[in-house]
This record gives structure tokens, sequence and C-alpha cells, in this order.
């Protein structure tokens, strides 16, 4: 071991992350772990000139030839590292420092050695987490981290020196590093570490989960094209790509998420932790009026996925919003001459895209805004995952062989059909597989309903040029019920699944070409259904066990969304999926209240010329739900009208019209059997199930059962009225009135018989015929009122039996 020279002076700068070192380098200048290439006095493993993990293991394994040729008789040396240093730039600046004194002697190298590759793995993220407090790198950071003298950078580095000098005497030792991790730390450690983990726990209740795809790593075939060139995304075809997890963090609050995520079995879908991280960090201060947010995307090393190409997208949307803005450029992102900037971008400071990882990291750019040195991008978290999304969308690998979609609409006929429609025809000569319950309802020619159906054609020219063709059918079941069922034939050019929901998402909310339903009126889009059939490759997934990703595509193409990212359904949505799979796992039936999805298995590999379309053999049987749908919004309709009828007689007319139209609804449209194949028949009662026909039935009837008793009650009460004012007067009247017959009411009755009225001068018999009335109505009232409420006692009776008995009905029915 040579003698250290005591004149040698040491001393450390500071500079931002990304910062590039200046060629040719001032004399007596090291740049560690920063500098953007691996050069003579730069040891820095980001640039993507080297193989080396970190820039320790430079140190280690070049000093020979990068770093003493510079320090030779040198008697002061600055070195340069990235502001608040990491393990790798601690462990690199107290390396070159140990060697350029002392060197070493074989017994320390072999303990460095292992030092170095501990370092060099976690700075690629191949970091083995475990238990947090046996890990010795864990719990290194973590006292970095807690350590009230870490105020500032160069502390922060005296700090990290100090723990390694203590690790290195304590490997000489033959101490193992799990027991040398115990020996570091302190009380103060072990509950930062246990807070890490309850916060990890918060971070993931607002965290955003999702899985995507990611190419797996094919590093010494791509390897050559990455150096000084901006990178390309990997084509699905040419690389193999697989599903992993993936989970956004908004400032989180864990100081070890990466390390508690990554290992995560427990919430990760796949139950591997999570592949793929993407972290944001939002600064508070707001720079010449933007925000910015330091977005840091990385997959896990040890699941063999990358992100190249990732990184070459980010910067064209940075670069495109920072057009938009059109705000001064912060410094770093000017423009310079295309491919003279850093990697052959057009920018010195571009989003960095994991060259130096193994491209298993992806981070924004580093600038300097008014005097202040920062990470960051003006993409929003947004932004980031519509990108994300973009390039590793789980649709975009789901190839198809055909697509069918068909629209059904609420119609009403302007007049008579021109002669561009056909003639009606009843529903067997469409769909002649529905049972014999259906044809003989609507296609039995004795039969007191009649379905008609006109047919459209529509001419290639009519139509775009994604669409072969189109079937436009008009049904019509009553004036008032009739449908608009257009189906379009999709071409050969949408080859995978994202295109094709793209594609239903346009056609399911656009609006309608009116060469397909001239003399129609049709209600608004979001008042239709759709049913999507297409043919998928039997080698992309499968239908009995379908990842939580095929099914959040499924969602979007049975809601009619296209393929961005904000659709994304959620366990509750998907949860809320109906299902069906054939017992052959070769067909499935995915629906909602918005549309449904037919999914069917190629029976071999893909055809070069597709000519062959499947008929949708399901529009049948979704257009007699949705003609169900529809007499049952009329029904509604009337009856919303009829509830505001002030006169009791019209009202009774039209509540009588009500329950006919309840009654044949309820007859025509409620089949046992719709077909005989357990499939369609299963989607059958799952489509009445999820339109809610039955209990919107139901509660349509108790409604006009309500105002038909209404009505009832209202006659009830006048009825009443007219009794009691007989009863009262007319009665009492009528009675006094027969008593006295005139004979009581004569001169002479009053000189033949005592009256006390007499002395009063009063006229003979009227005294005595008011009394007799008065009495007689007071008796009457008296009777009336007993009536009443013995009447009313019963009645509260009856009514209260009723309302247990209608509970009990509806509890009956719910179970």
């Amino acid at each position: 071991m040579n003698k250290e020279d005591p004149g040698m002076e040491f001393t450390t700068r500071f500079v931002p992350f990304g910062t590039i070192a200046p060629n040719p380098l001032p004399e007596r200048e090291i740049w560690l772990d920063v500098g953007n290439r691996c050069g003579s006095g730069v040891l820095d493993h980001h640039g993507g000139d080297t193989t080396a993990w970190s820039a320790s293991e430079i140190v280690l394994n070049n000093y020979d030839s990068l770093l003493l040729p510079v320090v030779k008789n040198a008697h002061r040396i600055e070195f340069v590292v990235h502001q608040w240093p990491d393990m790798d730039a601690i462990c690199s600046r107290w390396l070159a420092e140990k060697i350029i004194r002392l060197r070493f002697c074989e017994r320390e190298a072999k303990a460095l050695k292992s030092l170095v590759q501990i370092i060099s793995e976690n700075d690629q993220g191949y970091l083995k987490v475990g238990t947090l407090e046996d890990n010795w790198l864990i719990v290194c950071q973590t006292s970095l981290d807690t350590d009230f003298r870490v105020v500032d950078d160069k502390s922060r580095l005296e700090a990290g020196i100090e723990l390694l000098d203590q690790t290195l005497d304590l490997l000489l030792k033959s101490i193992p590093l799990q027991e040398i991790a115990h020996n570091l730390m302190s009380p103060e450690v072990y509950t930062r570490l246990l807070t890490a983990q309850r916060d990890y726990q918060e971070d993931l209740q607002r965290s955003v989960q999702f899985q995507i795809r990611l190419p797996v790593q094919q590093l010494k075939r791509y390897q050559r094209d990455i150096h000084q060139n901006p990178q390309s995304s990997p084509s699905q075809e040419d690389f193999r790509w697989t599903l992993t997890d993936a989970l956004h963090l908004s400032d989180p609050t864990s100081s070890l998420f990466k390390e508690l995520a990554r290992g995560d079995k427990k919430n990760s879908q796949l139950g591997n932790g999570f592949g793929l991280l993407i972290v944001s960090r939002h600064e508070e201060e707001t720079f010449k009026h933007t925000k910015r947010t330091r977005h840091t995307i990385s997959t896990d090393p040890l699941s063999g996925l990358y992100l190249a190409g990732l990184g070459t997208e980010l910067e064209q949307l940075e670069e495109m919003k920072e057009n938009s803005l059109k705000l001064p450029l912060a410094e770093g992102r000017e423009r310079v001459e295309p491919g003279t900037g850093r990697h052959g971008y057009d920018v010195p400071s571009p989003w960095y895209d994991g060259r130096g990882h193994e491209h298993t990291i992806v981070d924004s750019p580093a600038v300097t805004i008014e005097n202040k040195q920062i990470c960051g991008s003006l993409l929003d978290d947004e932004e980031i995952f519509e990108a994300i999304w973009e390039y590793g969308n789980p649709s975009r690998f789901i190839r198809f062989q055909n697509a069918v979609l068909t629209l059904i609409l609420p119609a009403l006929s302007k007049g008579e059909m021109d002669s561009s429609w056909s003639k009606g025809r009843l529903i067997h000569e469409y769909y002649p597989d529905l049972s014999e319950e259906v044809l003989n309802t609507f296609s039995n020619p004795n039969s007191k309903v009649q379905l008609s159906i006109r047919e459209l054609i529509v001419f290639p020219d009519d139509l775009p040029s994604e669409i072969t063709h189109a079937e436009v059918q008009y049904w019509q079941l009553a004036p008032g019920t009739e449908l608009f069922v257009c189906t379009y034939y999709f071409d050969e050019s949408l080859n995978y699944f994202n295109t094709i929901a793209d594609q239903v998402h346009y056609y399911r909310w656009s609006k309608l070409s009116p060469n397909l339903h001239p003399r129609l009126m049709l209600a608004p889009l979001s008042e239709g259904y759709h049913l999507l059939n297409c043919t998928i490759h039997p080698q992309d997934l499968s239908l009995s066990t379908s990842s939580f990703a095929f099914l959040q595509a499924i969602h979007q193409a049975v809601n009619g969304e296209d393929g961005k990212f904000e659709h994304l359904a959620t366990k509750e949505e998907i949860a809320s999926l109906h299902k069906i799979v054939a017992h052959d796992s070769q067909s499935a039936i995915l629906l909602n209240q918005v549309g449904t999805l037919q999914v069917r298995k190629a029976s071999s590999k893909l055809p070069e010329n597709r000519t062959s379309y499947p008929r949708n053999n399901l529009t049948g049987i979704t257009a007699l739900s949705f003609l169900h749908k529809v007499s049952i919004d009329k029904l509604e309709a009337n009856f919303a009208s009829h509830r505001s009828e002030s006169n009791s007689t019209k009202a009774s007319k039209a509540v009588i019209a009500d329950r006919w139209q309840m009654f044949f609804i309820k007859q025509y449209f409620h089949f046992s059997r719709i077909s005989d194949s357990k499939v369609k028949q299963s989607y059958y009662e799952n489509l009445e199930d999820v339109l809610e026909l039955s209990d919107r039935m139901d509660k349509t009837r108790t409604k006009i059962e309500e105002l038909s008793q209404q009505i009832r009650d209202t006659r009830a009460d006048f009825y009443e009225k007219i009794a009691f004012w007989i009863s009262l007067v007319f009665l009492p009247l009528g009675l006094t009135a027969s008593f006295f017959s005139g004979t009581h009411m004569e001169k002479g009755y009053s000189r033949e018989h005592l009256l006390f009225t007499n002395s009063f001068g009063m006229l003979d018999g009227w005294i005595q015929f008011m009394i007799v009335f008065l009495s007689i109505s007071l008796i009457s009232i008296i009777l009336w009122f007993i009536l009443r409420y013995v009447y009313r006692k019963q009645n509260i009776i009856e009514l209260t039996t009723k309302s247990i008995n209608l509970s009990q009905r509806r509890k009956d029915s719910s179970i």
C-alpha cells in the first residue's frame, strides 16, 4: 500500500442532474456519476457508452486508465458529483479518494467489490428487498434521510462516506452485511422503516393501478443502435411483449415506495409485484406561469422488461407542449441543430431515455429556471398516462380477423316507405333460428300482432372506406313501436383490437348518414344499443380466464368508448359486466346496458385475404329485447302524460288504455324460451336483466295501479260528499215534510192544541217543523260520524294488511 501524500487536497463541487461535462475537461477535475459520458476524467454510466451498471463500478474497474492519469503529480483535485448525491455518487466519490490516496490491498479489494456490486445492482433497480431491517443498503439510505445533520449536499456526502467507512471496517472483520445493517441501524432508522411501510399502504389508497404490455429485454440485438441516436420503440412484431402490473404514485409519502411496490405480491393483479412504476413529484412553485412535474418511469429490472423508445415519445410530446404554450424556453430546452443535442435529440437536456440503465428508467429533463435547477416536465399526469398507454396498450396486441357492428335505435317513419326499401317480411325470414314460441307470436298470419321487417339496399359509394357494406332494417310492430337496425361490415385494414374499438366509438356516437335511414326519424344515438361481433386470433388470449387488462379493453368496446387511458374501466365496472362463455371456451359474450360484444376465436391462422364475414346471429334477439324496451318506454311516456290529467273520466279511460298496453307487452314479450341454443338463451336472459325490463315493467305496473287507485279514491270522495249533504239536508227535510204533511201546519190545529209558541206570536206550525227538522239533522250527523269512525278504523287495518302483504311480495321477488 502506497503512502498518502500529505500535501494532496480534495474538494467537491455539486452540479445539477444531467449536466454534461465540458470537453476538454479542466485540469485536475474528476466528474463522478454525472457528465453524460465515460472517458478520461469523466466516470458516468448515464451516457450509454459503457456497459457498467454504476459509476462506482467504473471507478473500481477502470481507475488505472480513467482516474489515475488525470491526478498524476496533482496536489489539488476537485471532484464533481450531482446534487443530493445517492449511494452510487457517494460510493464513487469515496472510492476515488481512497484509490488516489492509498490504493488498497487485495483483502480490501474483495470487500470493496462486494459493496460496489450491491450499489450497482441498486442503481439499476435490481435491489432485492426482503426484510427492510436486514437490507444494508436500505438502512444506509434511510440513515441519510433520517440523520438531522444532513441538511445540504456536502453534509449528505460526508455522512454517506462515514457509513461506508464503518461498513468496510466491519466487512474486514468478516461480519456479514445483514449483521452490519443491524449495527448501523439506530432507533430512529428503525422507526423510519416502519413509518415507510405504513406510508406505502396510504400511498396505495390514492394510487392508479392498471396493466400494460412491455417489451422483453433483447439487449444484444438492440444495443448497437442506441449509442448517440434517439431511441425508437420496438415493434410488436419483432419483439416479444408481456403483461405486467403498473402503479402510479403522485407525490408519494413513503421513503421506500419503490422497493415496497416492486415486491408487493399482495396488491398486484398478477401477483408478481408492480413491474412498472410511474412516480410524479409536483413542484409547488410556478415557473414563468407554468408548473413542472418530475415524472420518473421505471421497470423492475428483475422482471426483464424495458422501456426503449418511450423517452423519445415523451420528448416529442414535451416539445409539442412547449410549442403550444408559446412561452420562453427554459435553459436546457432551447432548440439546437437537429441531432446535435444530447443523445442526438434537438435540445441540450431532453428526457432521459434510460440508455445508461439498460432502458429500465425514463426521467424528466433537467432545466434551469429563474436560476433554480430542477428536473421537471410541462406534461401533466394525464398526458403521461396517455403516452405510456399508447406505448403498451394491451389491446394493441389482440389481433382480430373480422368485425361486424350493429346499431339499434328507436325510430319513427315519416310516411310511406319509398321504393328503396323492400316489402315488409316476417321475422322468420331473417332469423329462422328463433324458437317456435317467438315465431308463432310474430310470424303467425292469424296472430293479432304482426311484426314487419323492411330492408334497405346500401350502395358501397355511400359508405366510408373502412366499411365494405351495410345492412339496414326497419322493424315495425305498431305505430310508434319501431326500430332502426343498421349493421356495418368492416374491411381487413383494421388488424388489432384497439383500432376496432376506436371505430365502434366513432360509429356508436357520431351522426349517422341520412343515406342509411331515408324517411325515418331516429332517436338520439345515446338512446340506442350496439352489438359488436369479432373473431380474434386464438393465441392472443383465453376467453375462459381473461386477464384484467383484456377485460378493460372489452369494457371499452362494450361501452363504445375510444381506447384512451382515461376511459379505462374500474374493477367495479368490470364486475358489472355480464359474461357468457361457451362450454368449449371458443366464444364469449359480454354485455351491459350500453352494448354487447361477441368474441370468437379463429379456428385457424388468419388468412391473407379475408372475404367472408359472419352474420351476427344475436341481432334478432337483441332487436327483440330492445323492441321490448321501446314498448315499455312508450308506456312510461303515456303514463307520464296521463298522470297530470285532471278530468277523472278522461283519466279513467287513459288508465284503461295503459292497462291494455301493459297486458299487451306482458303477453307478447315475455318468452320462456327464445332459442334452442343455451348460449343464445342465456344471452337473452342476461340482456333482459341488464336492460332491467322486468323490474321496469313491475314498477310501471305499480304506478298504473296506484294511479287507478287514486282515481277510485277521488270518485269515492266525490260520492261521499254527495251522500253527506243528502243525509244532512235533504233526508231530514224530506222526513220532516212527510211527518207534518200539511195537517200540523193549519191554524185550527194550534187553537185546539196548547202550544208554548202561541204566547210569542209566532206563526202556527213552523216552529214545530223546524224543531223536528233540526232534531233529525242532528241525529243524522251523529250517526254519520259514528259510521265514519268505524269505517276509518277498518280501512286502516285493511291498508296496513295490504302494505305488509306488498312488502312481503317485494321481498320474495328480490330473493
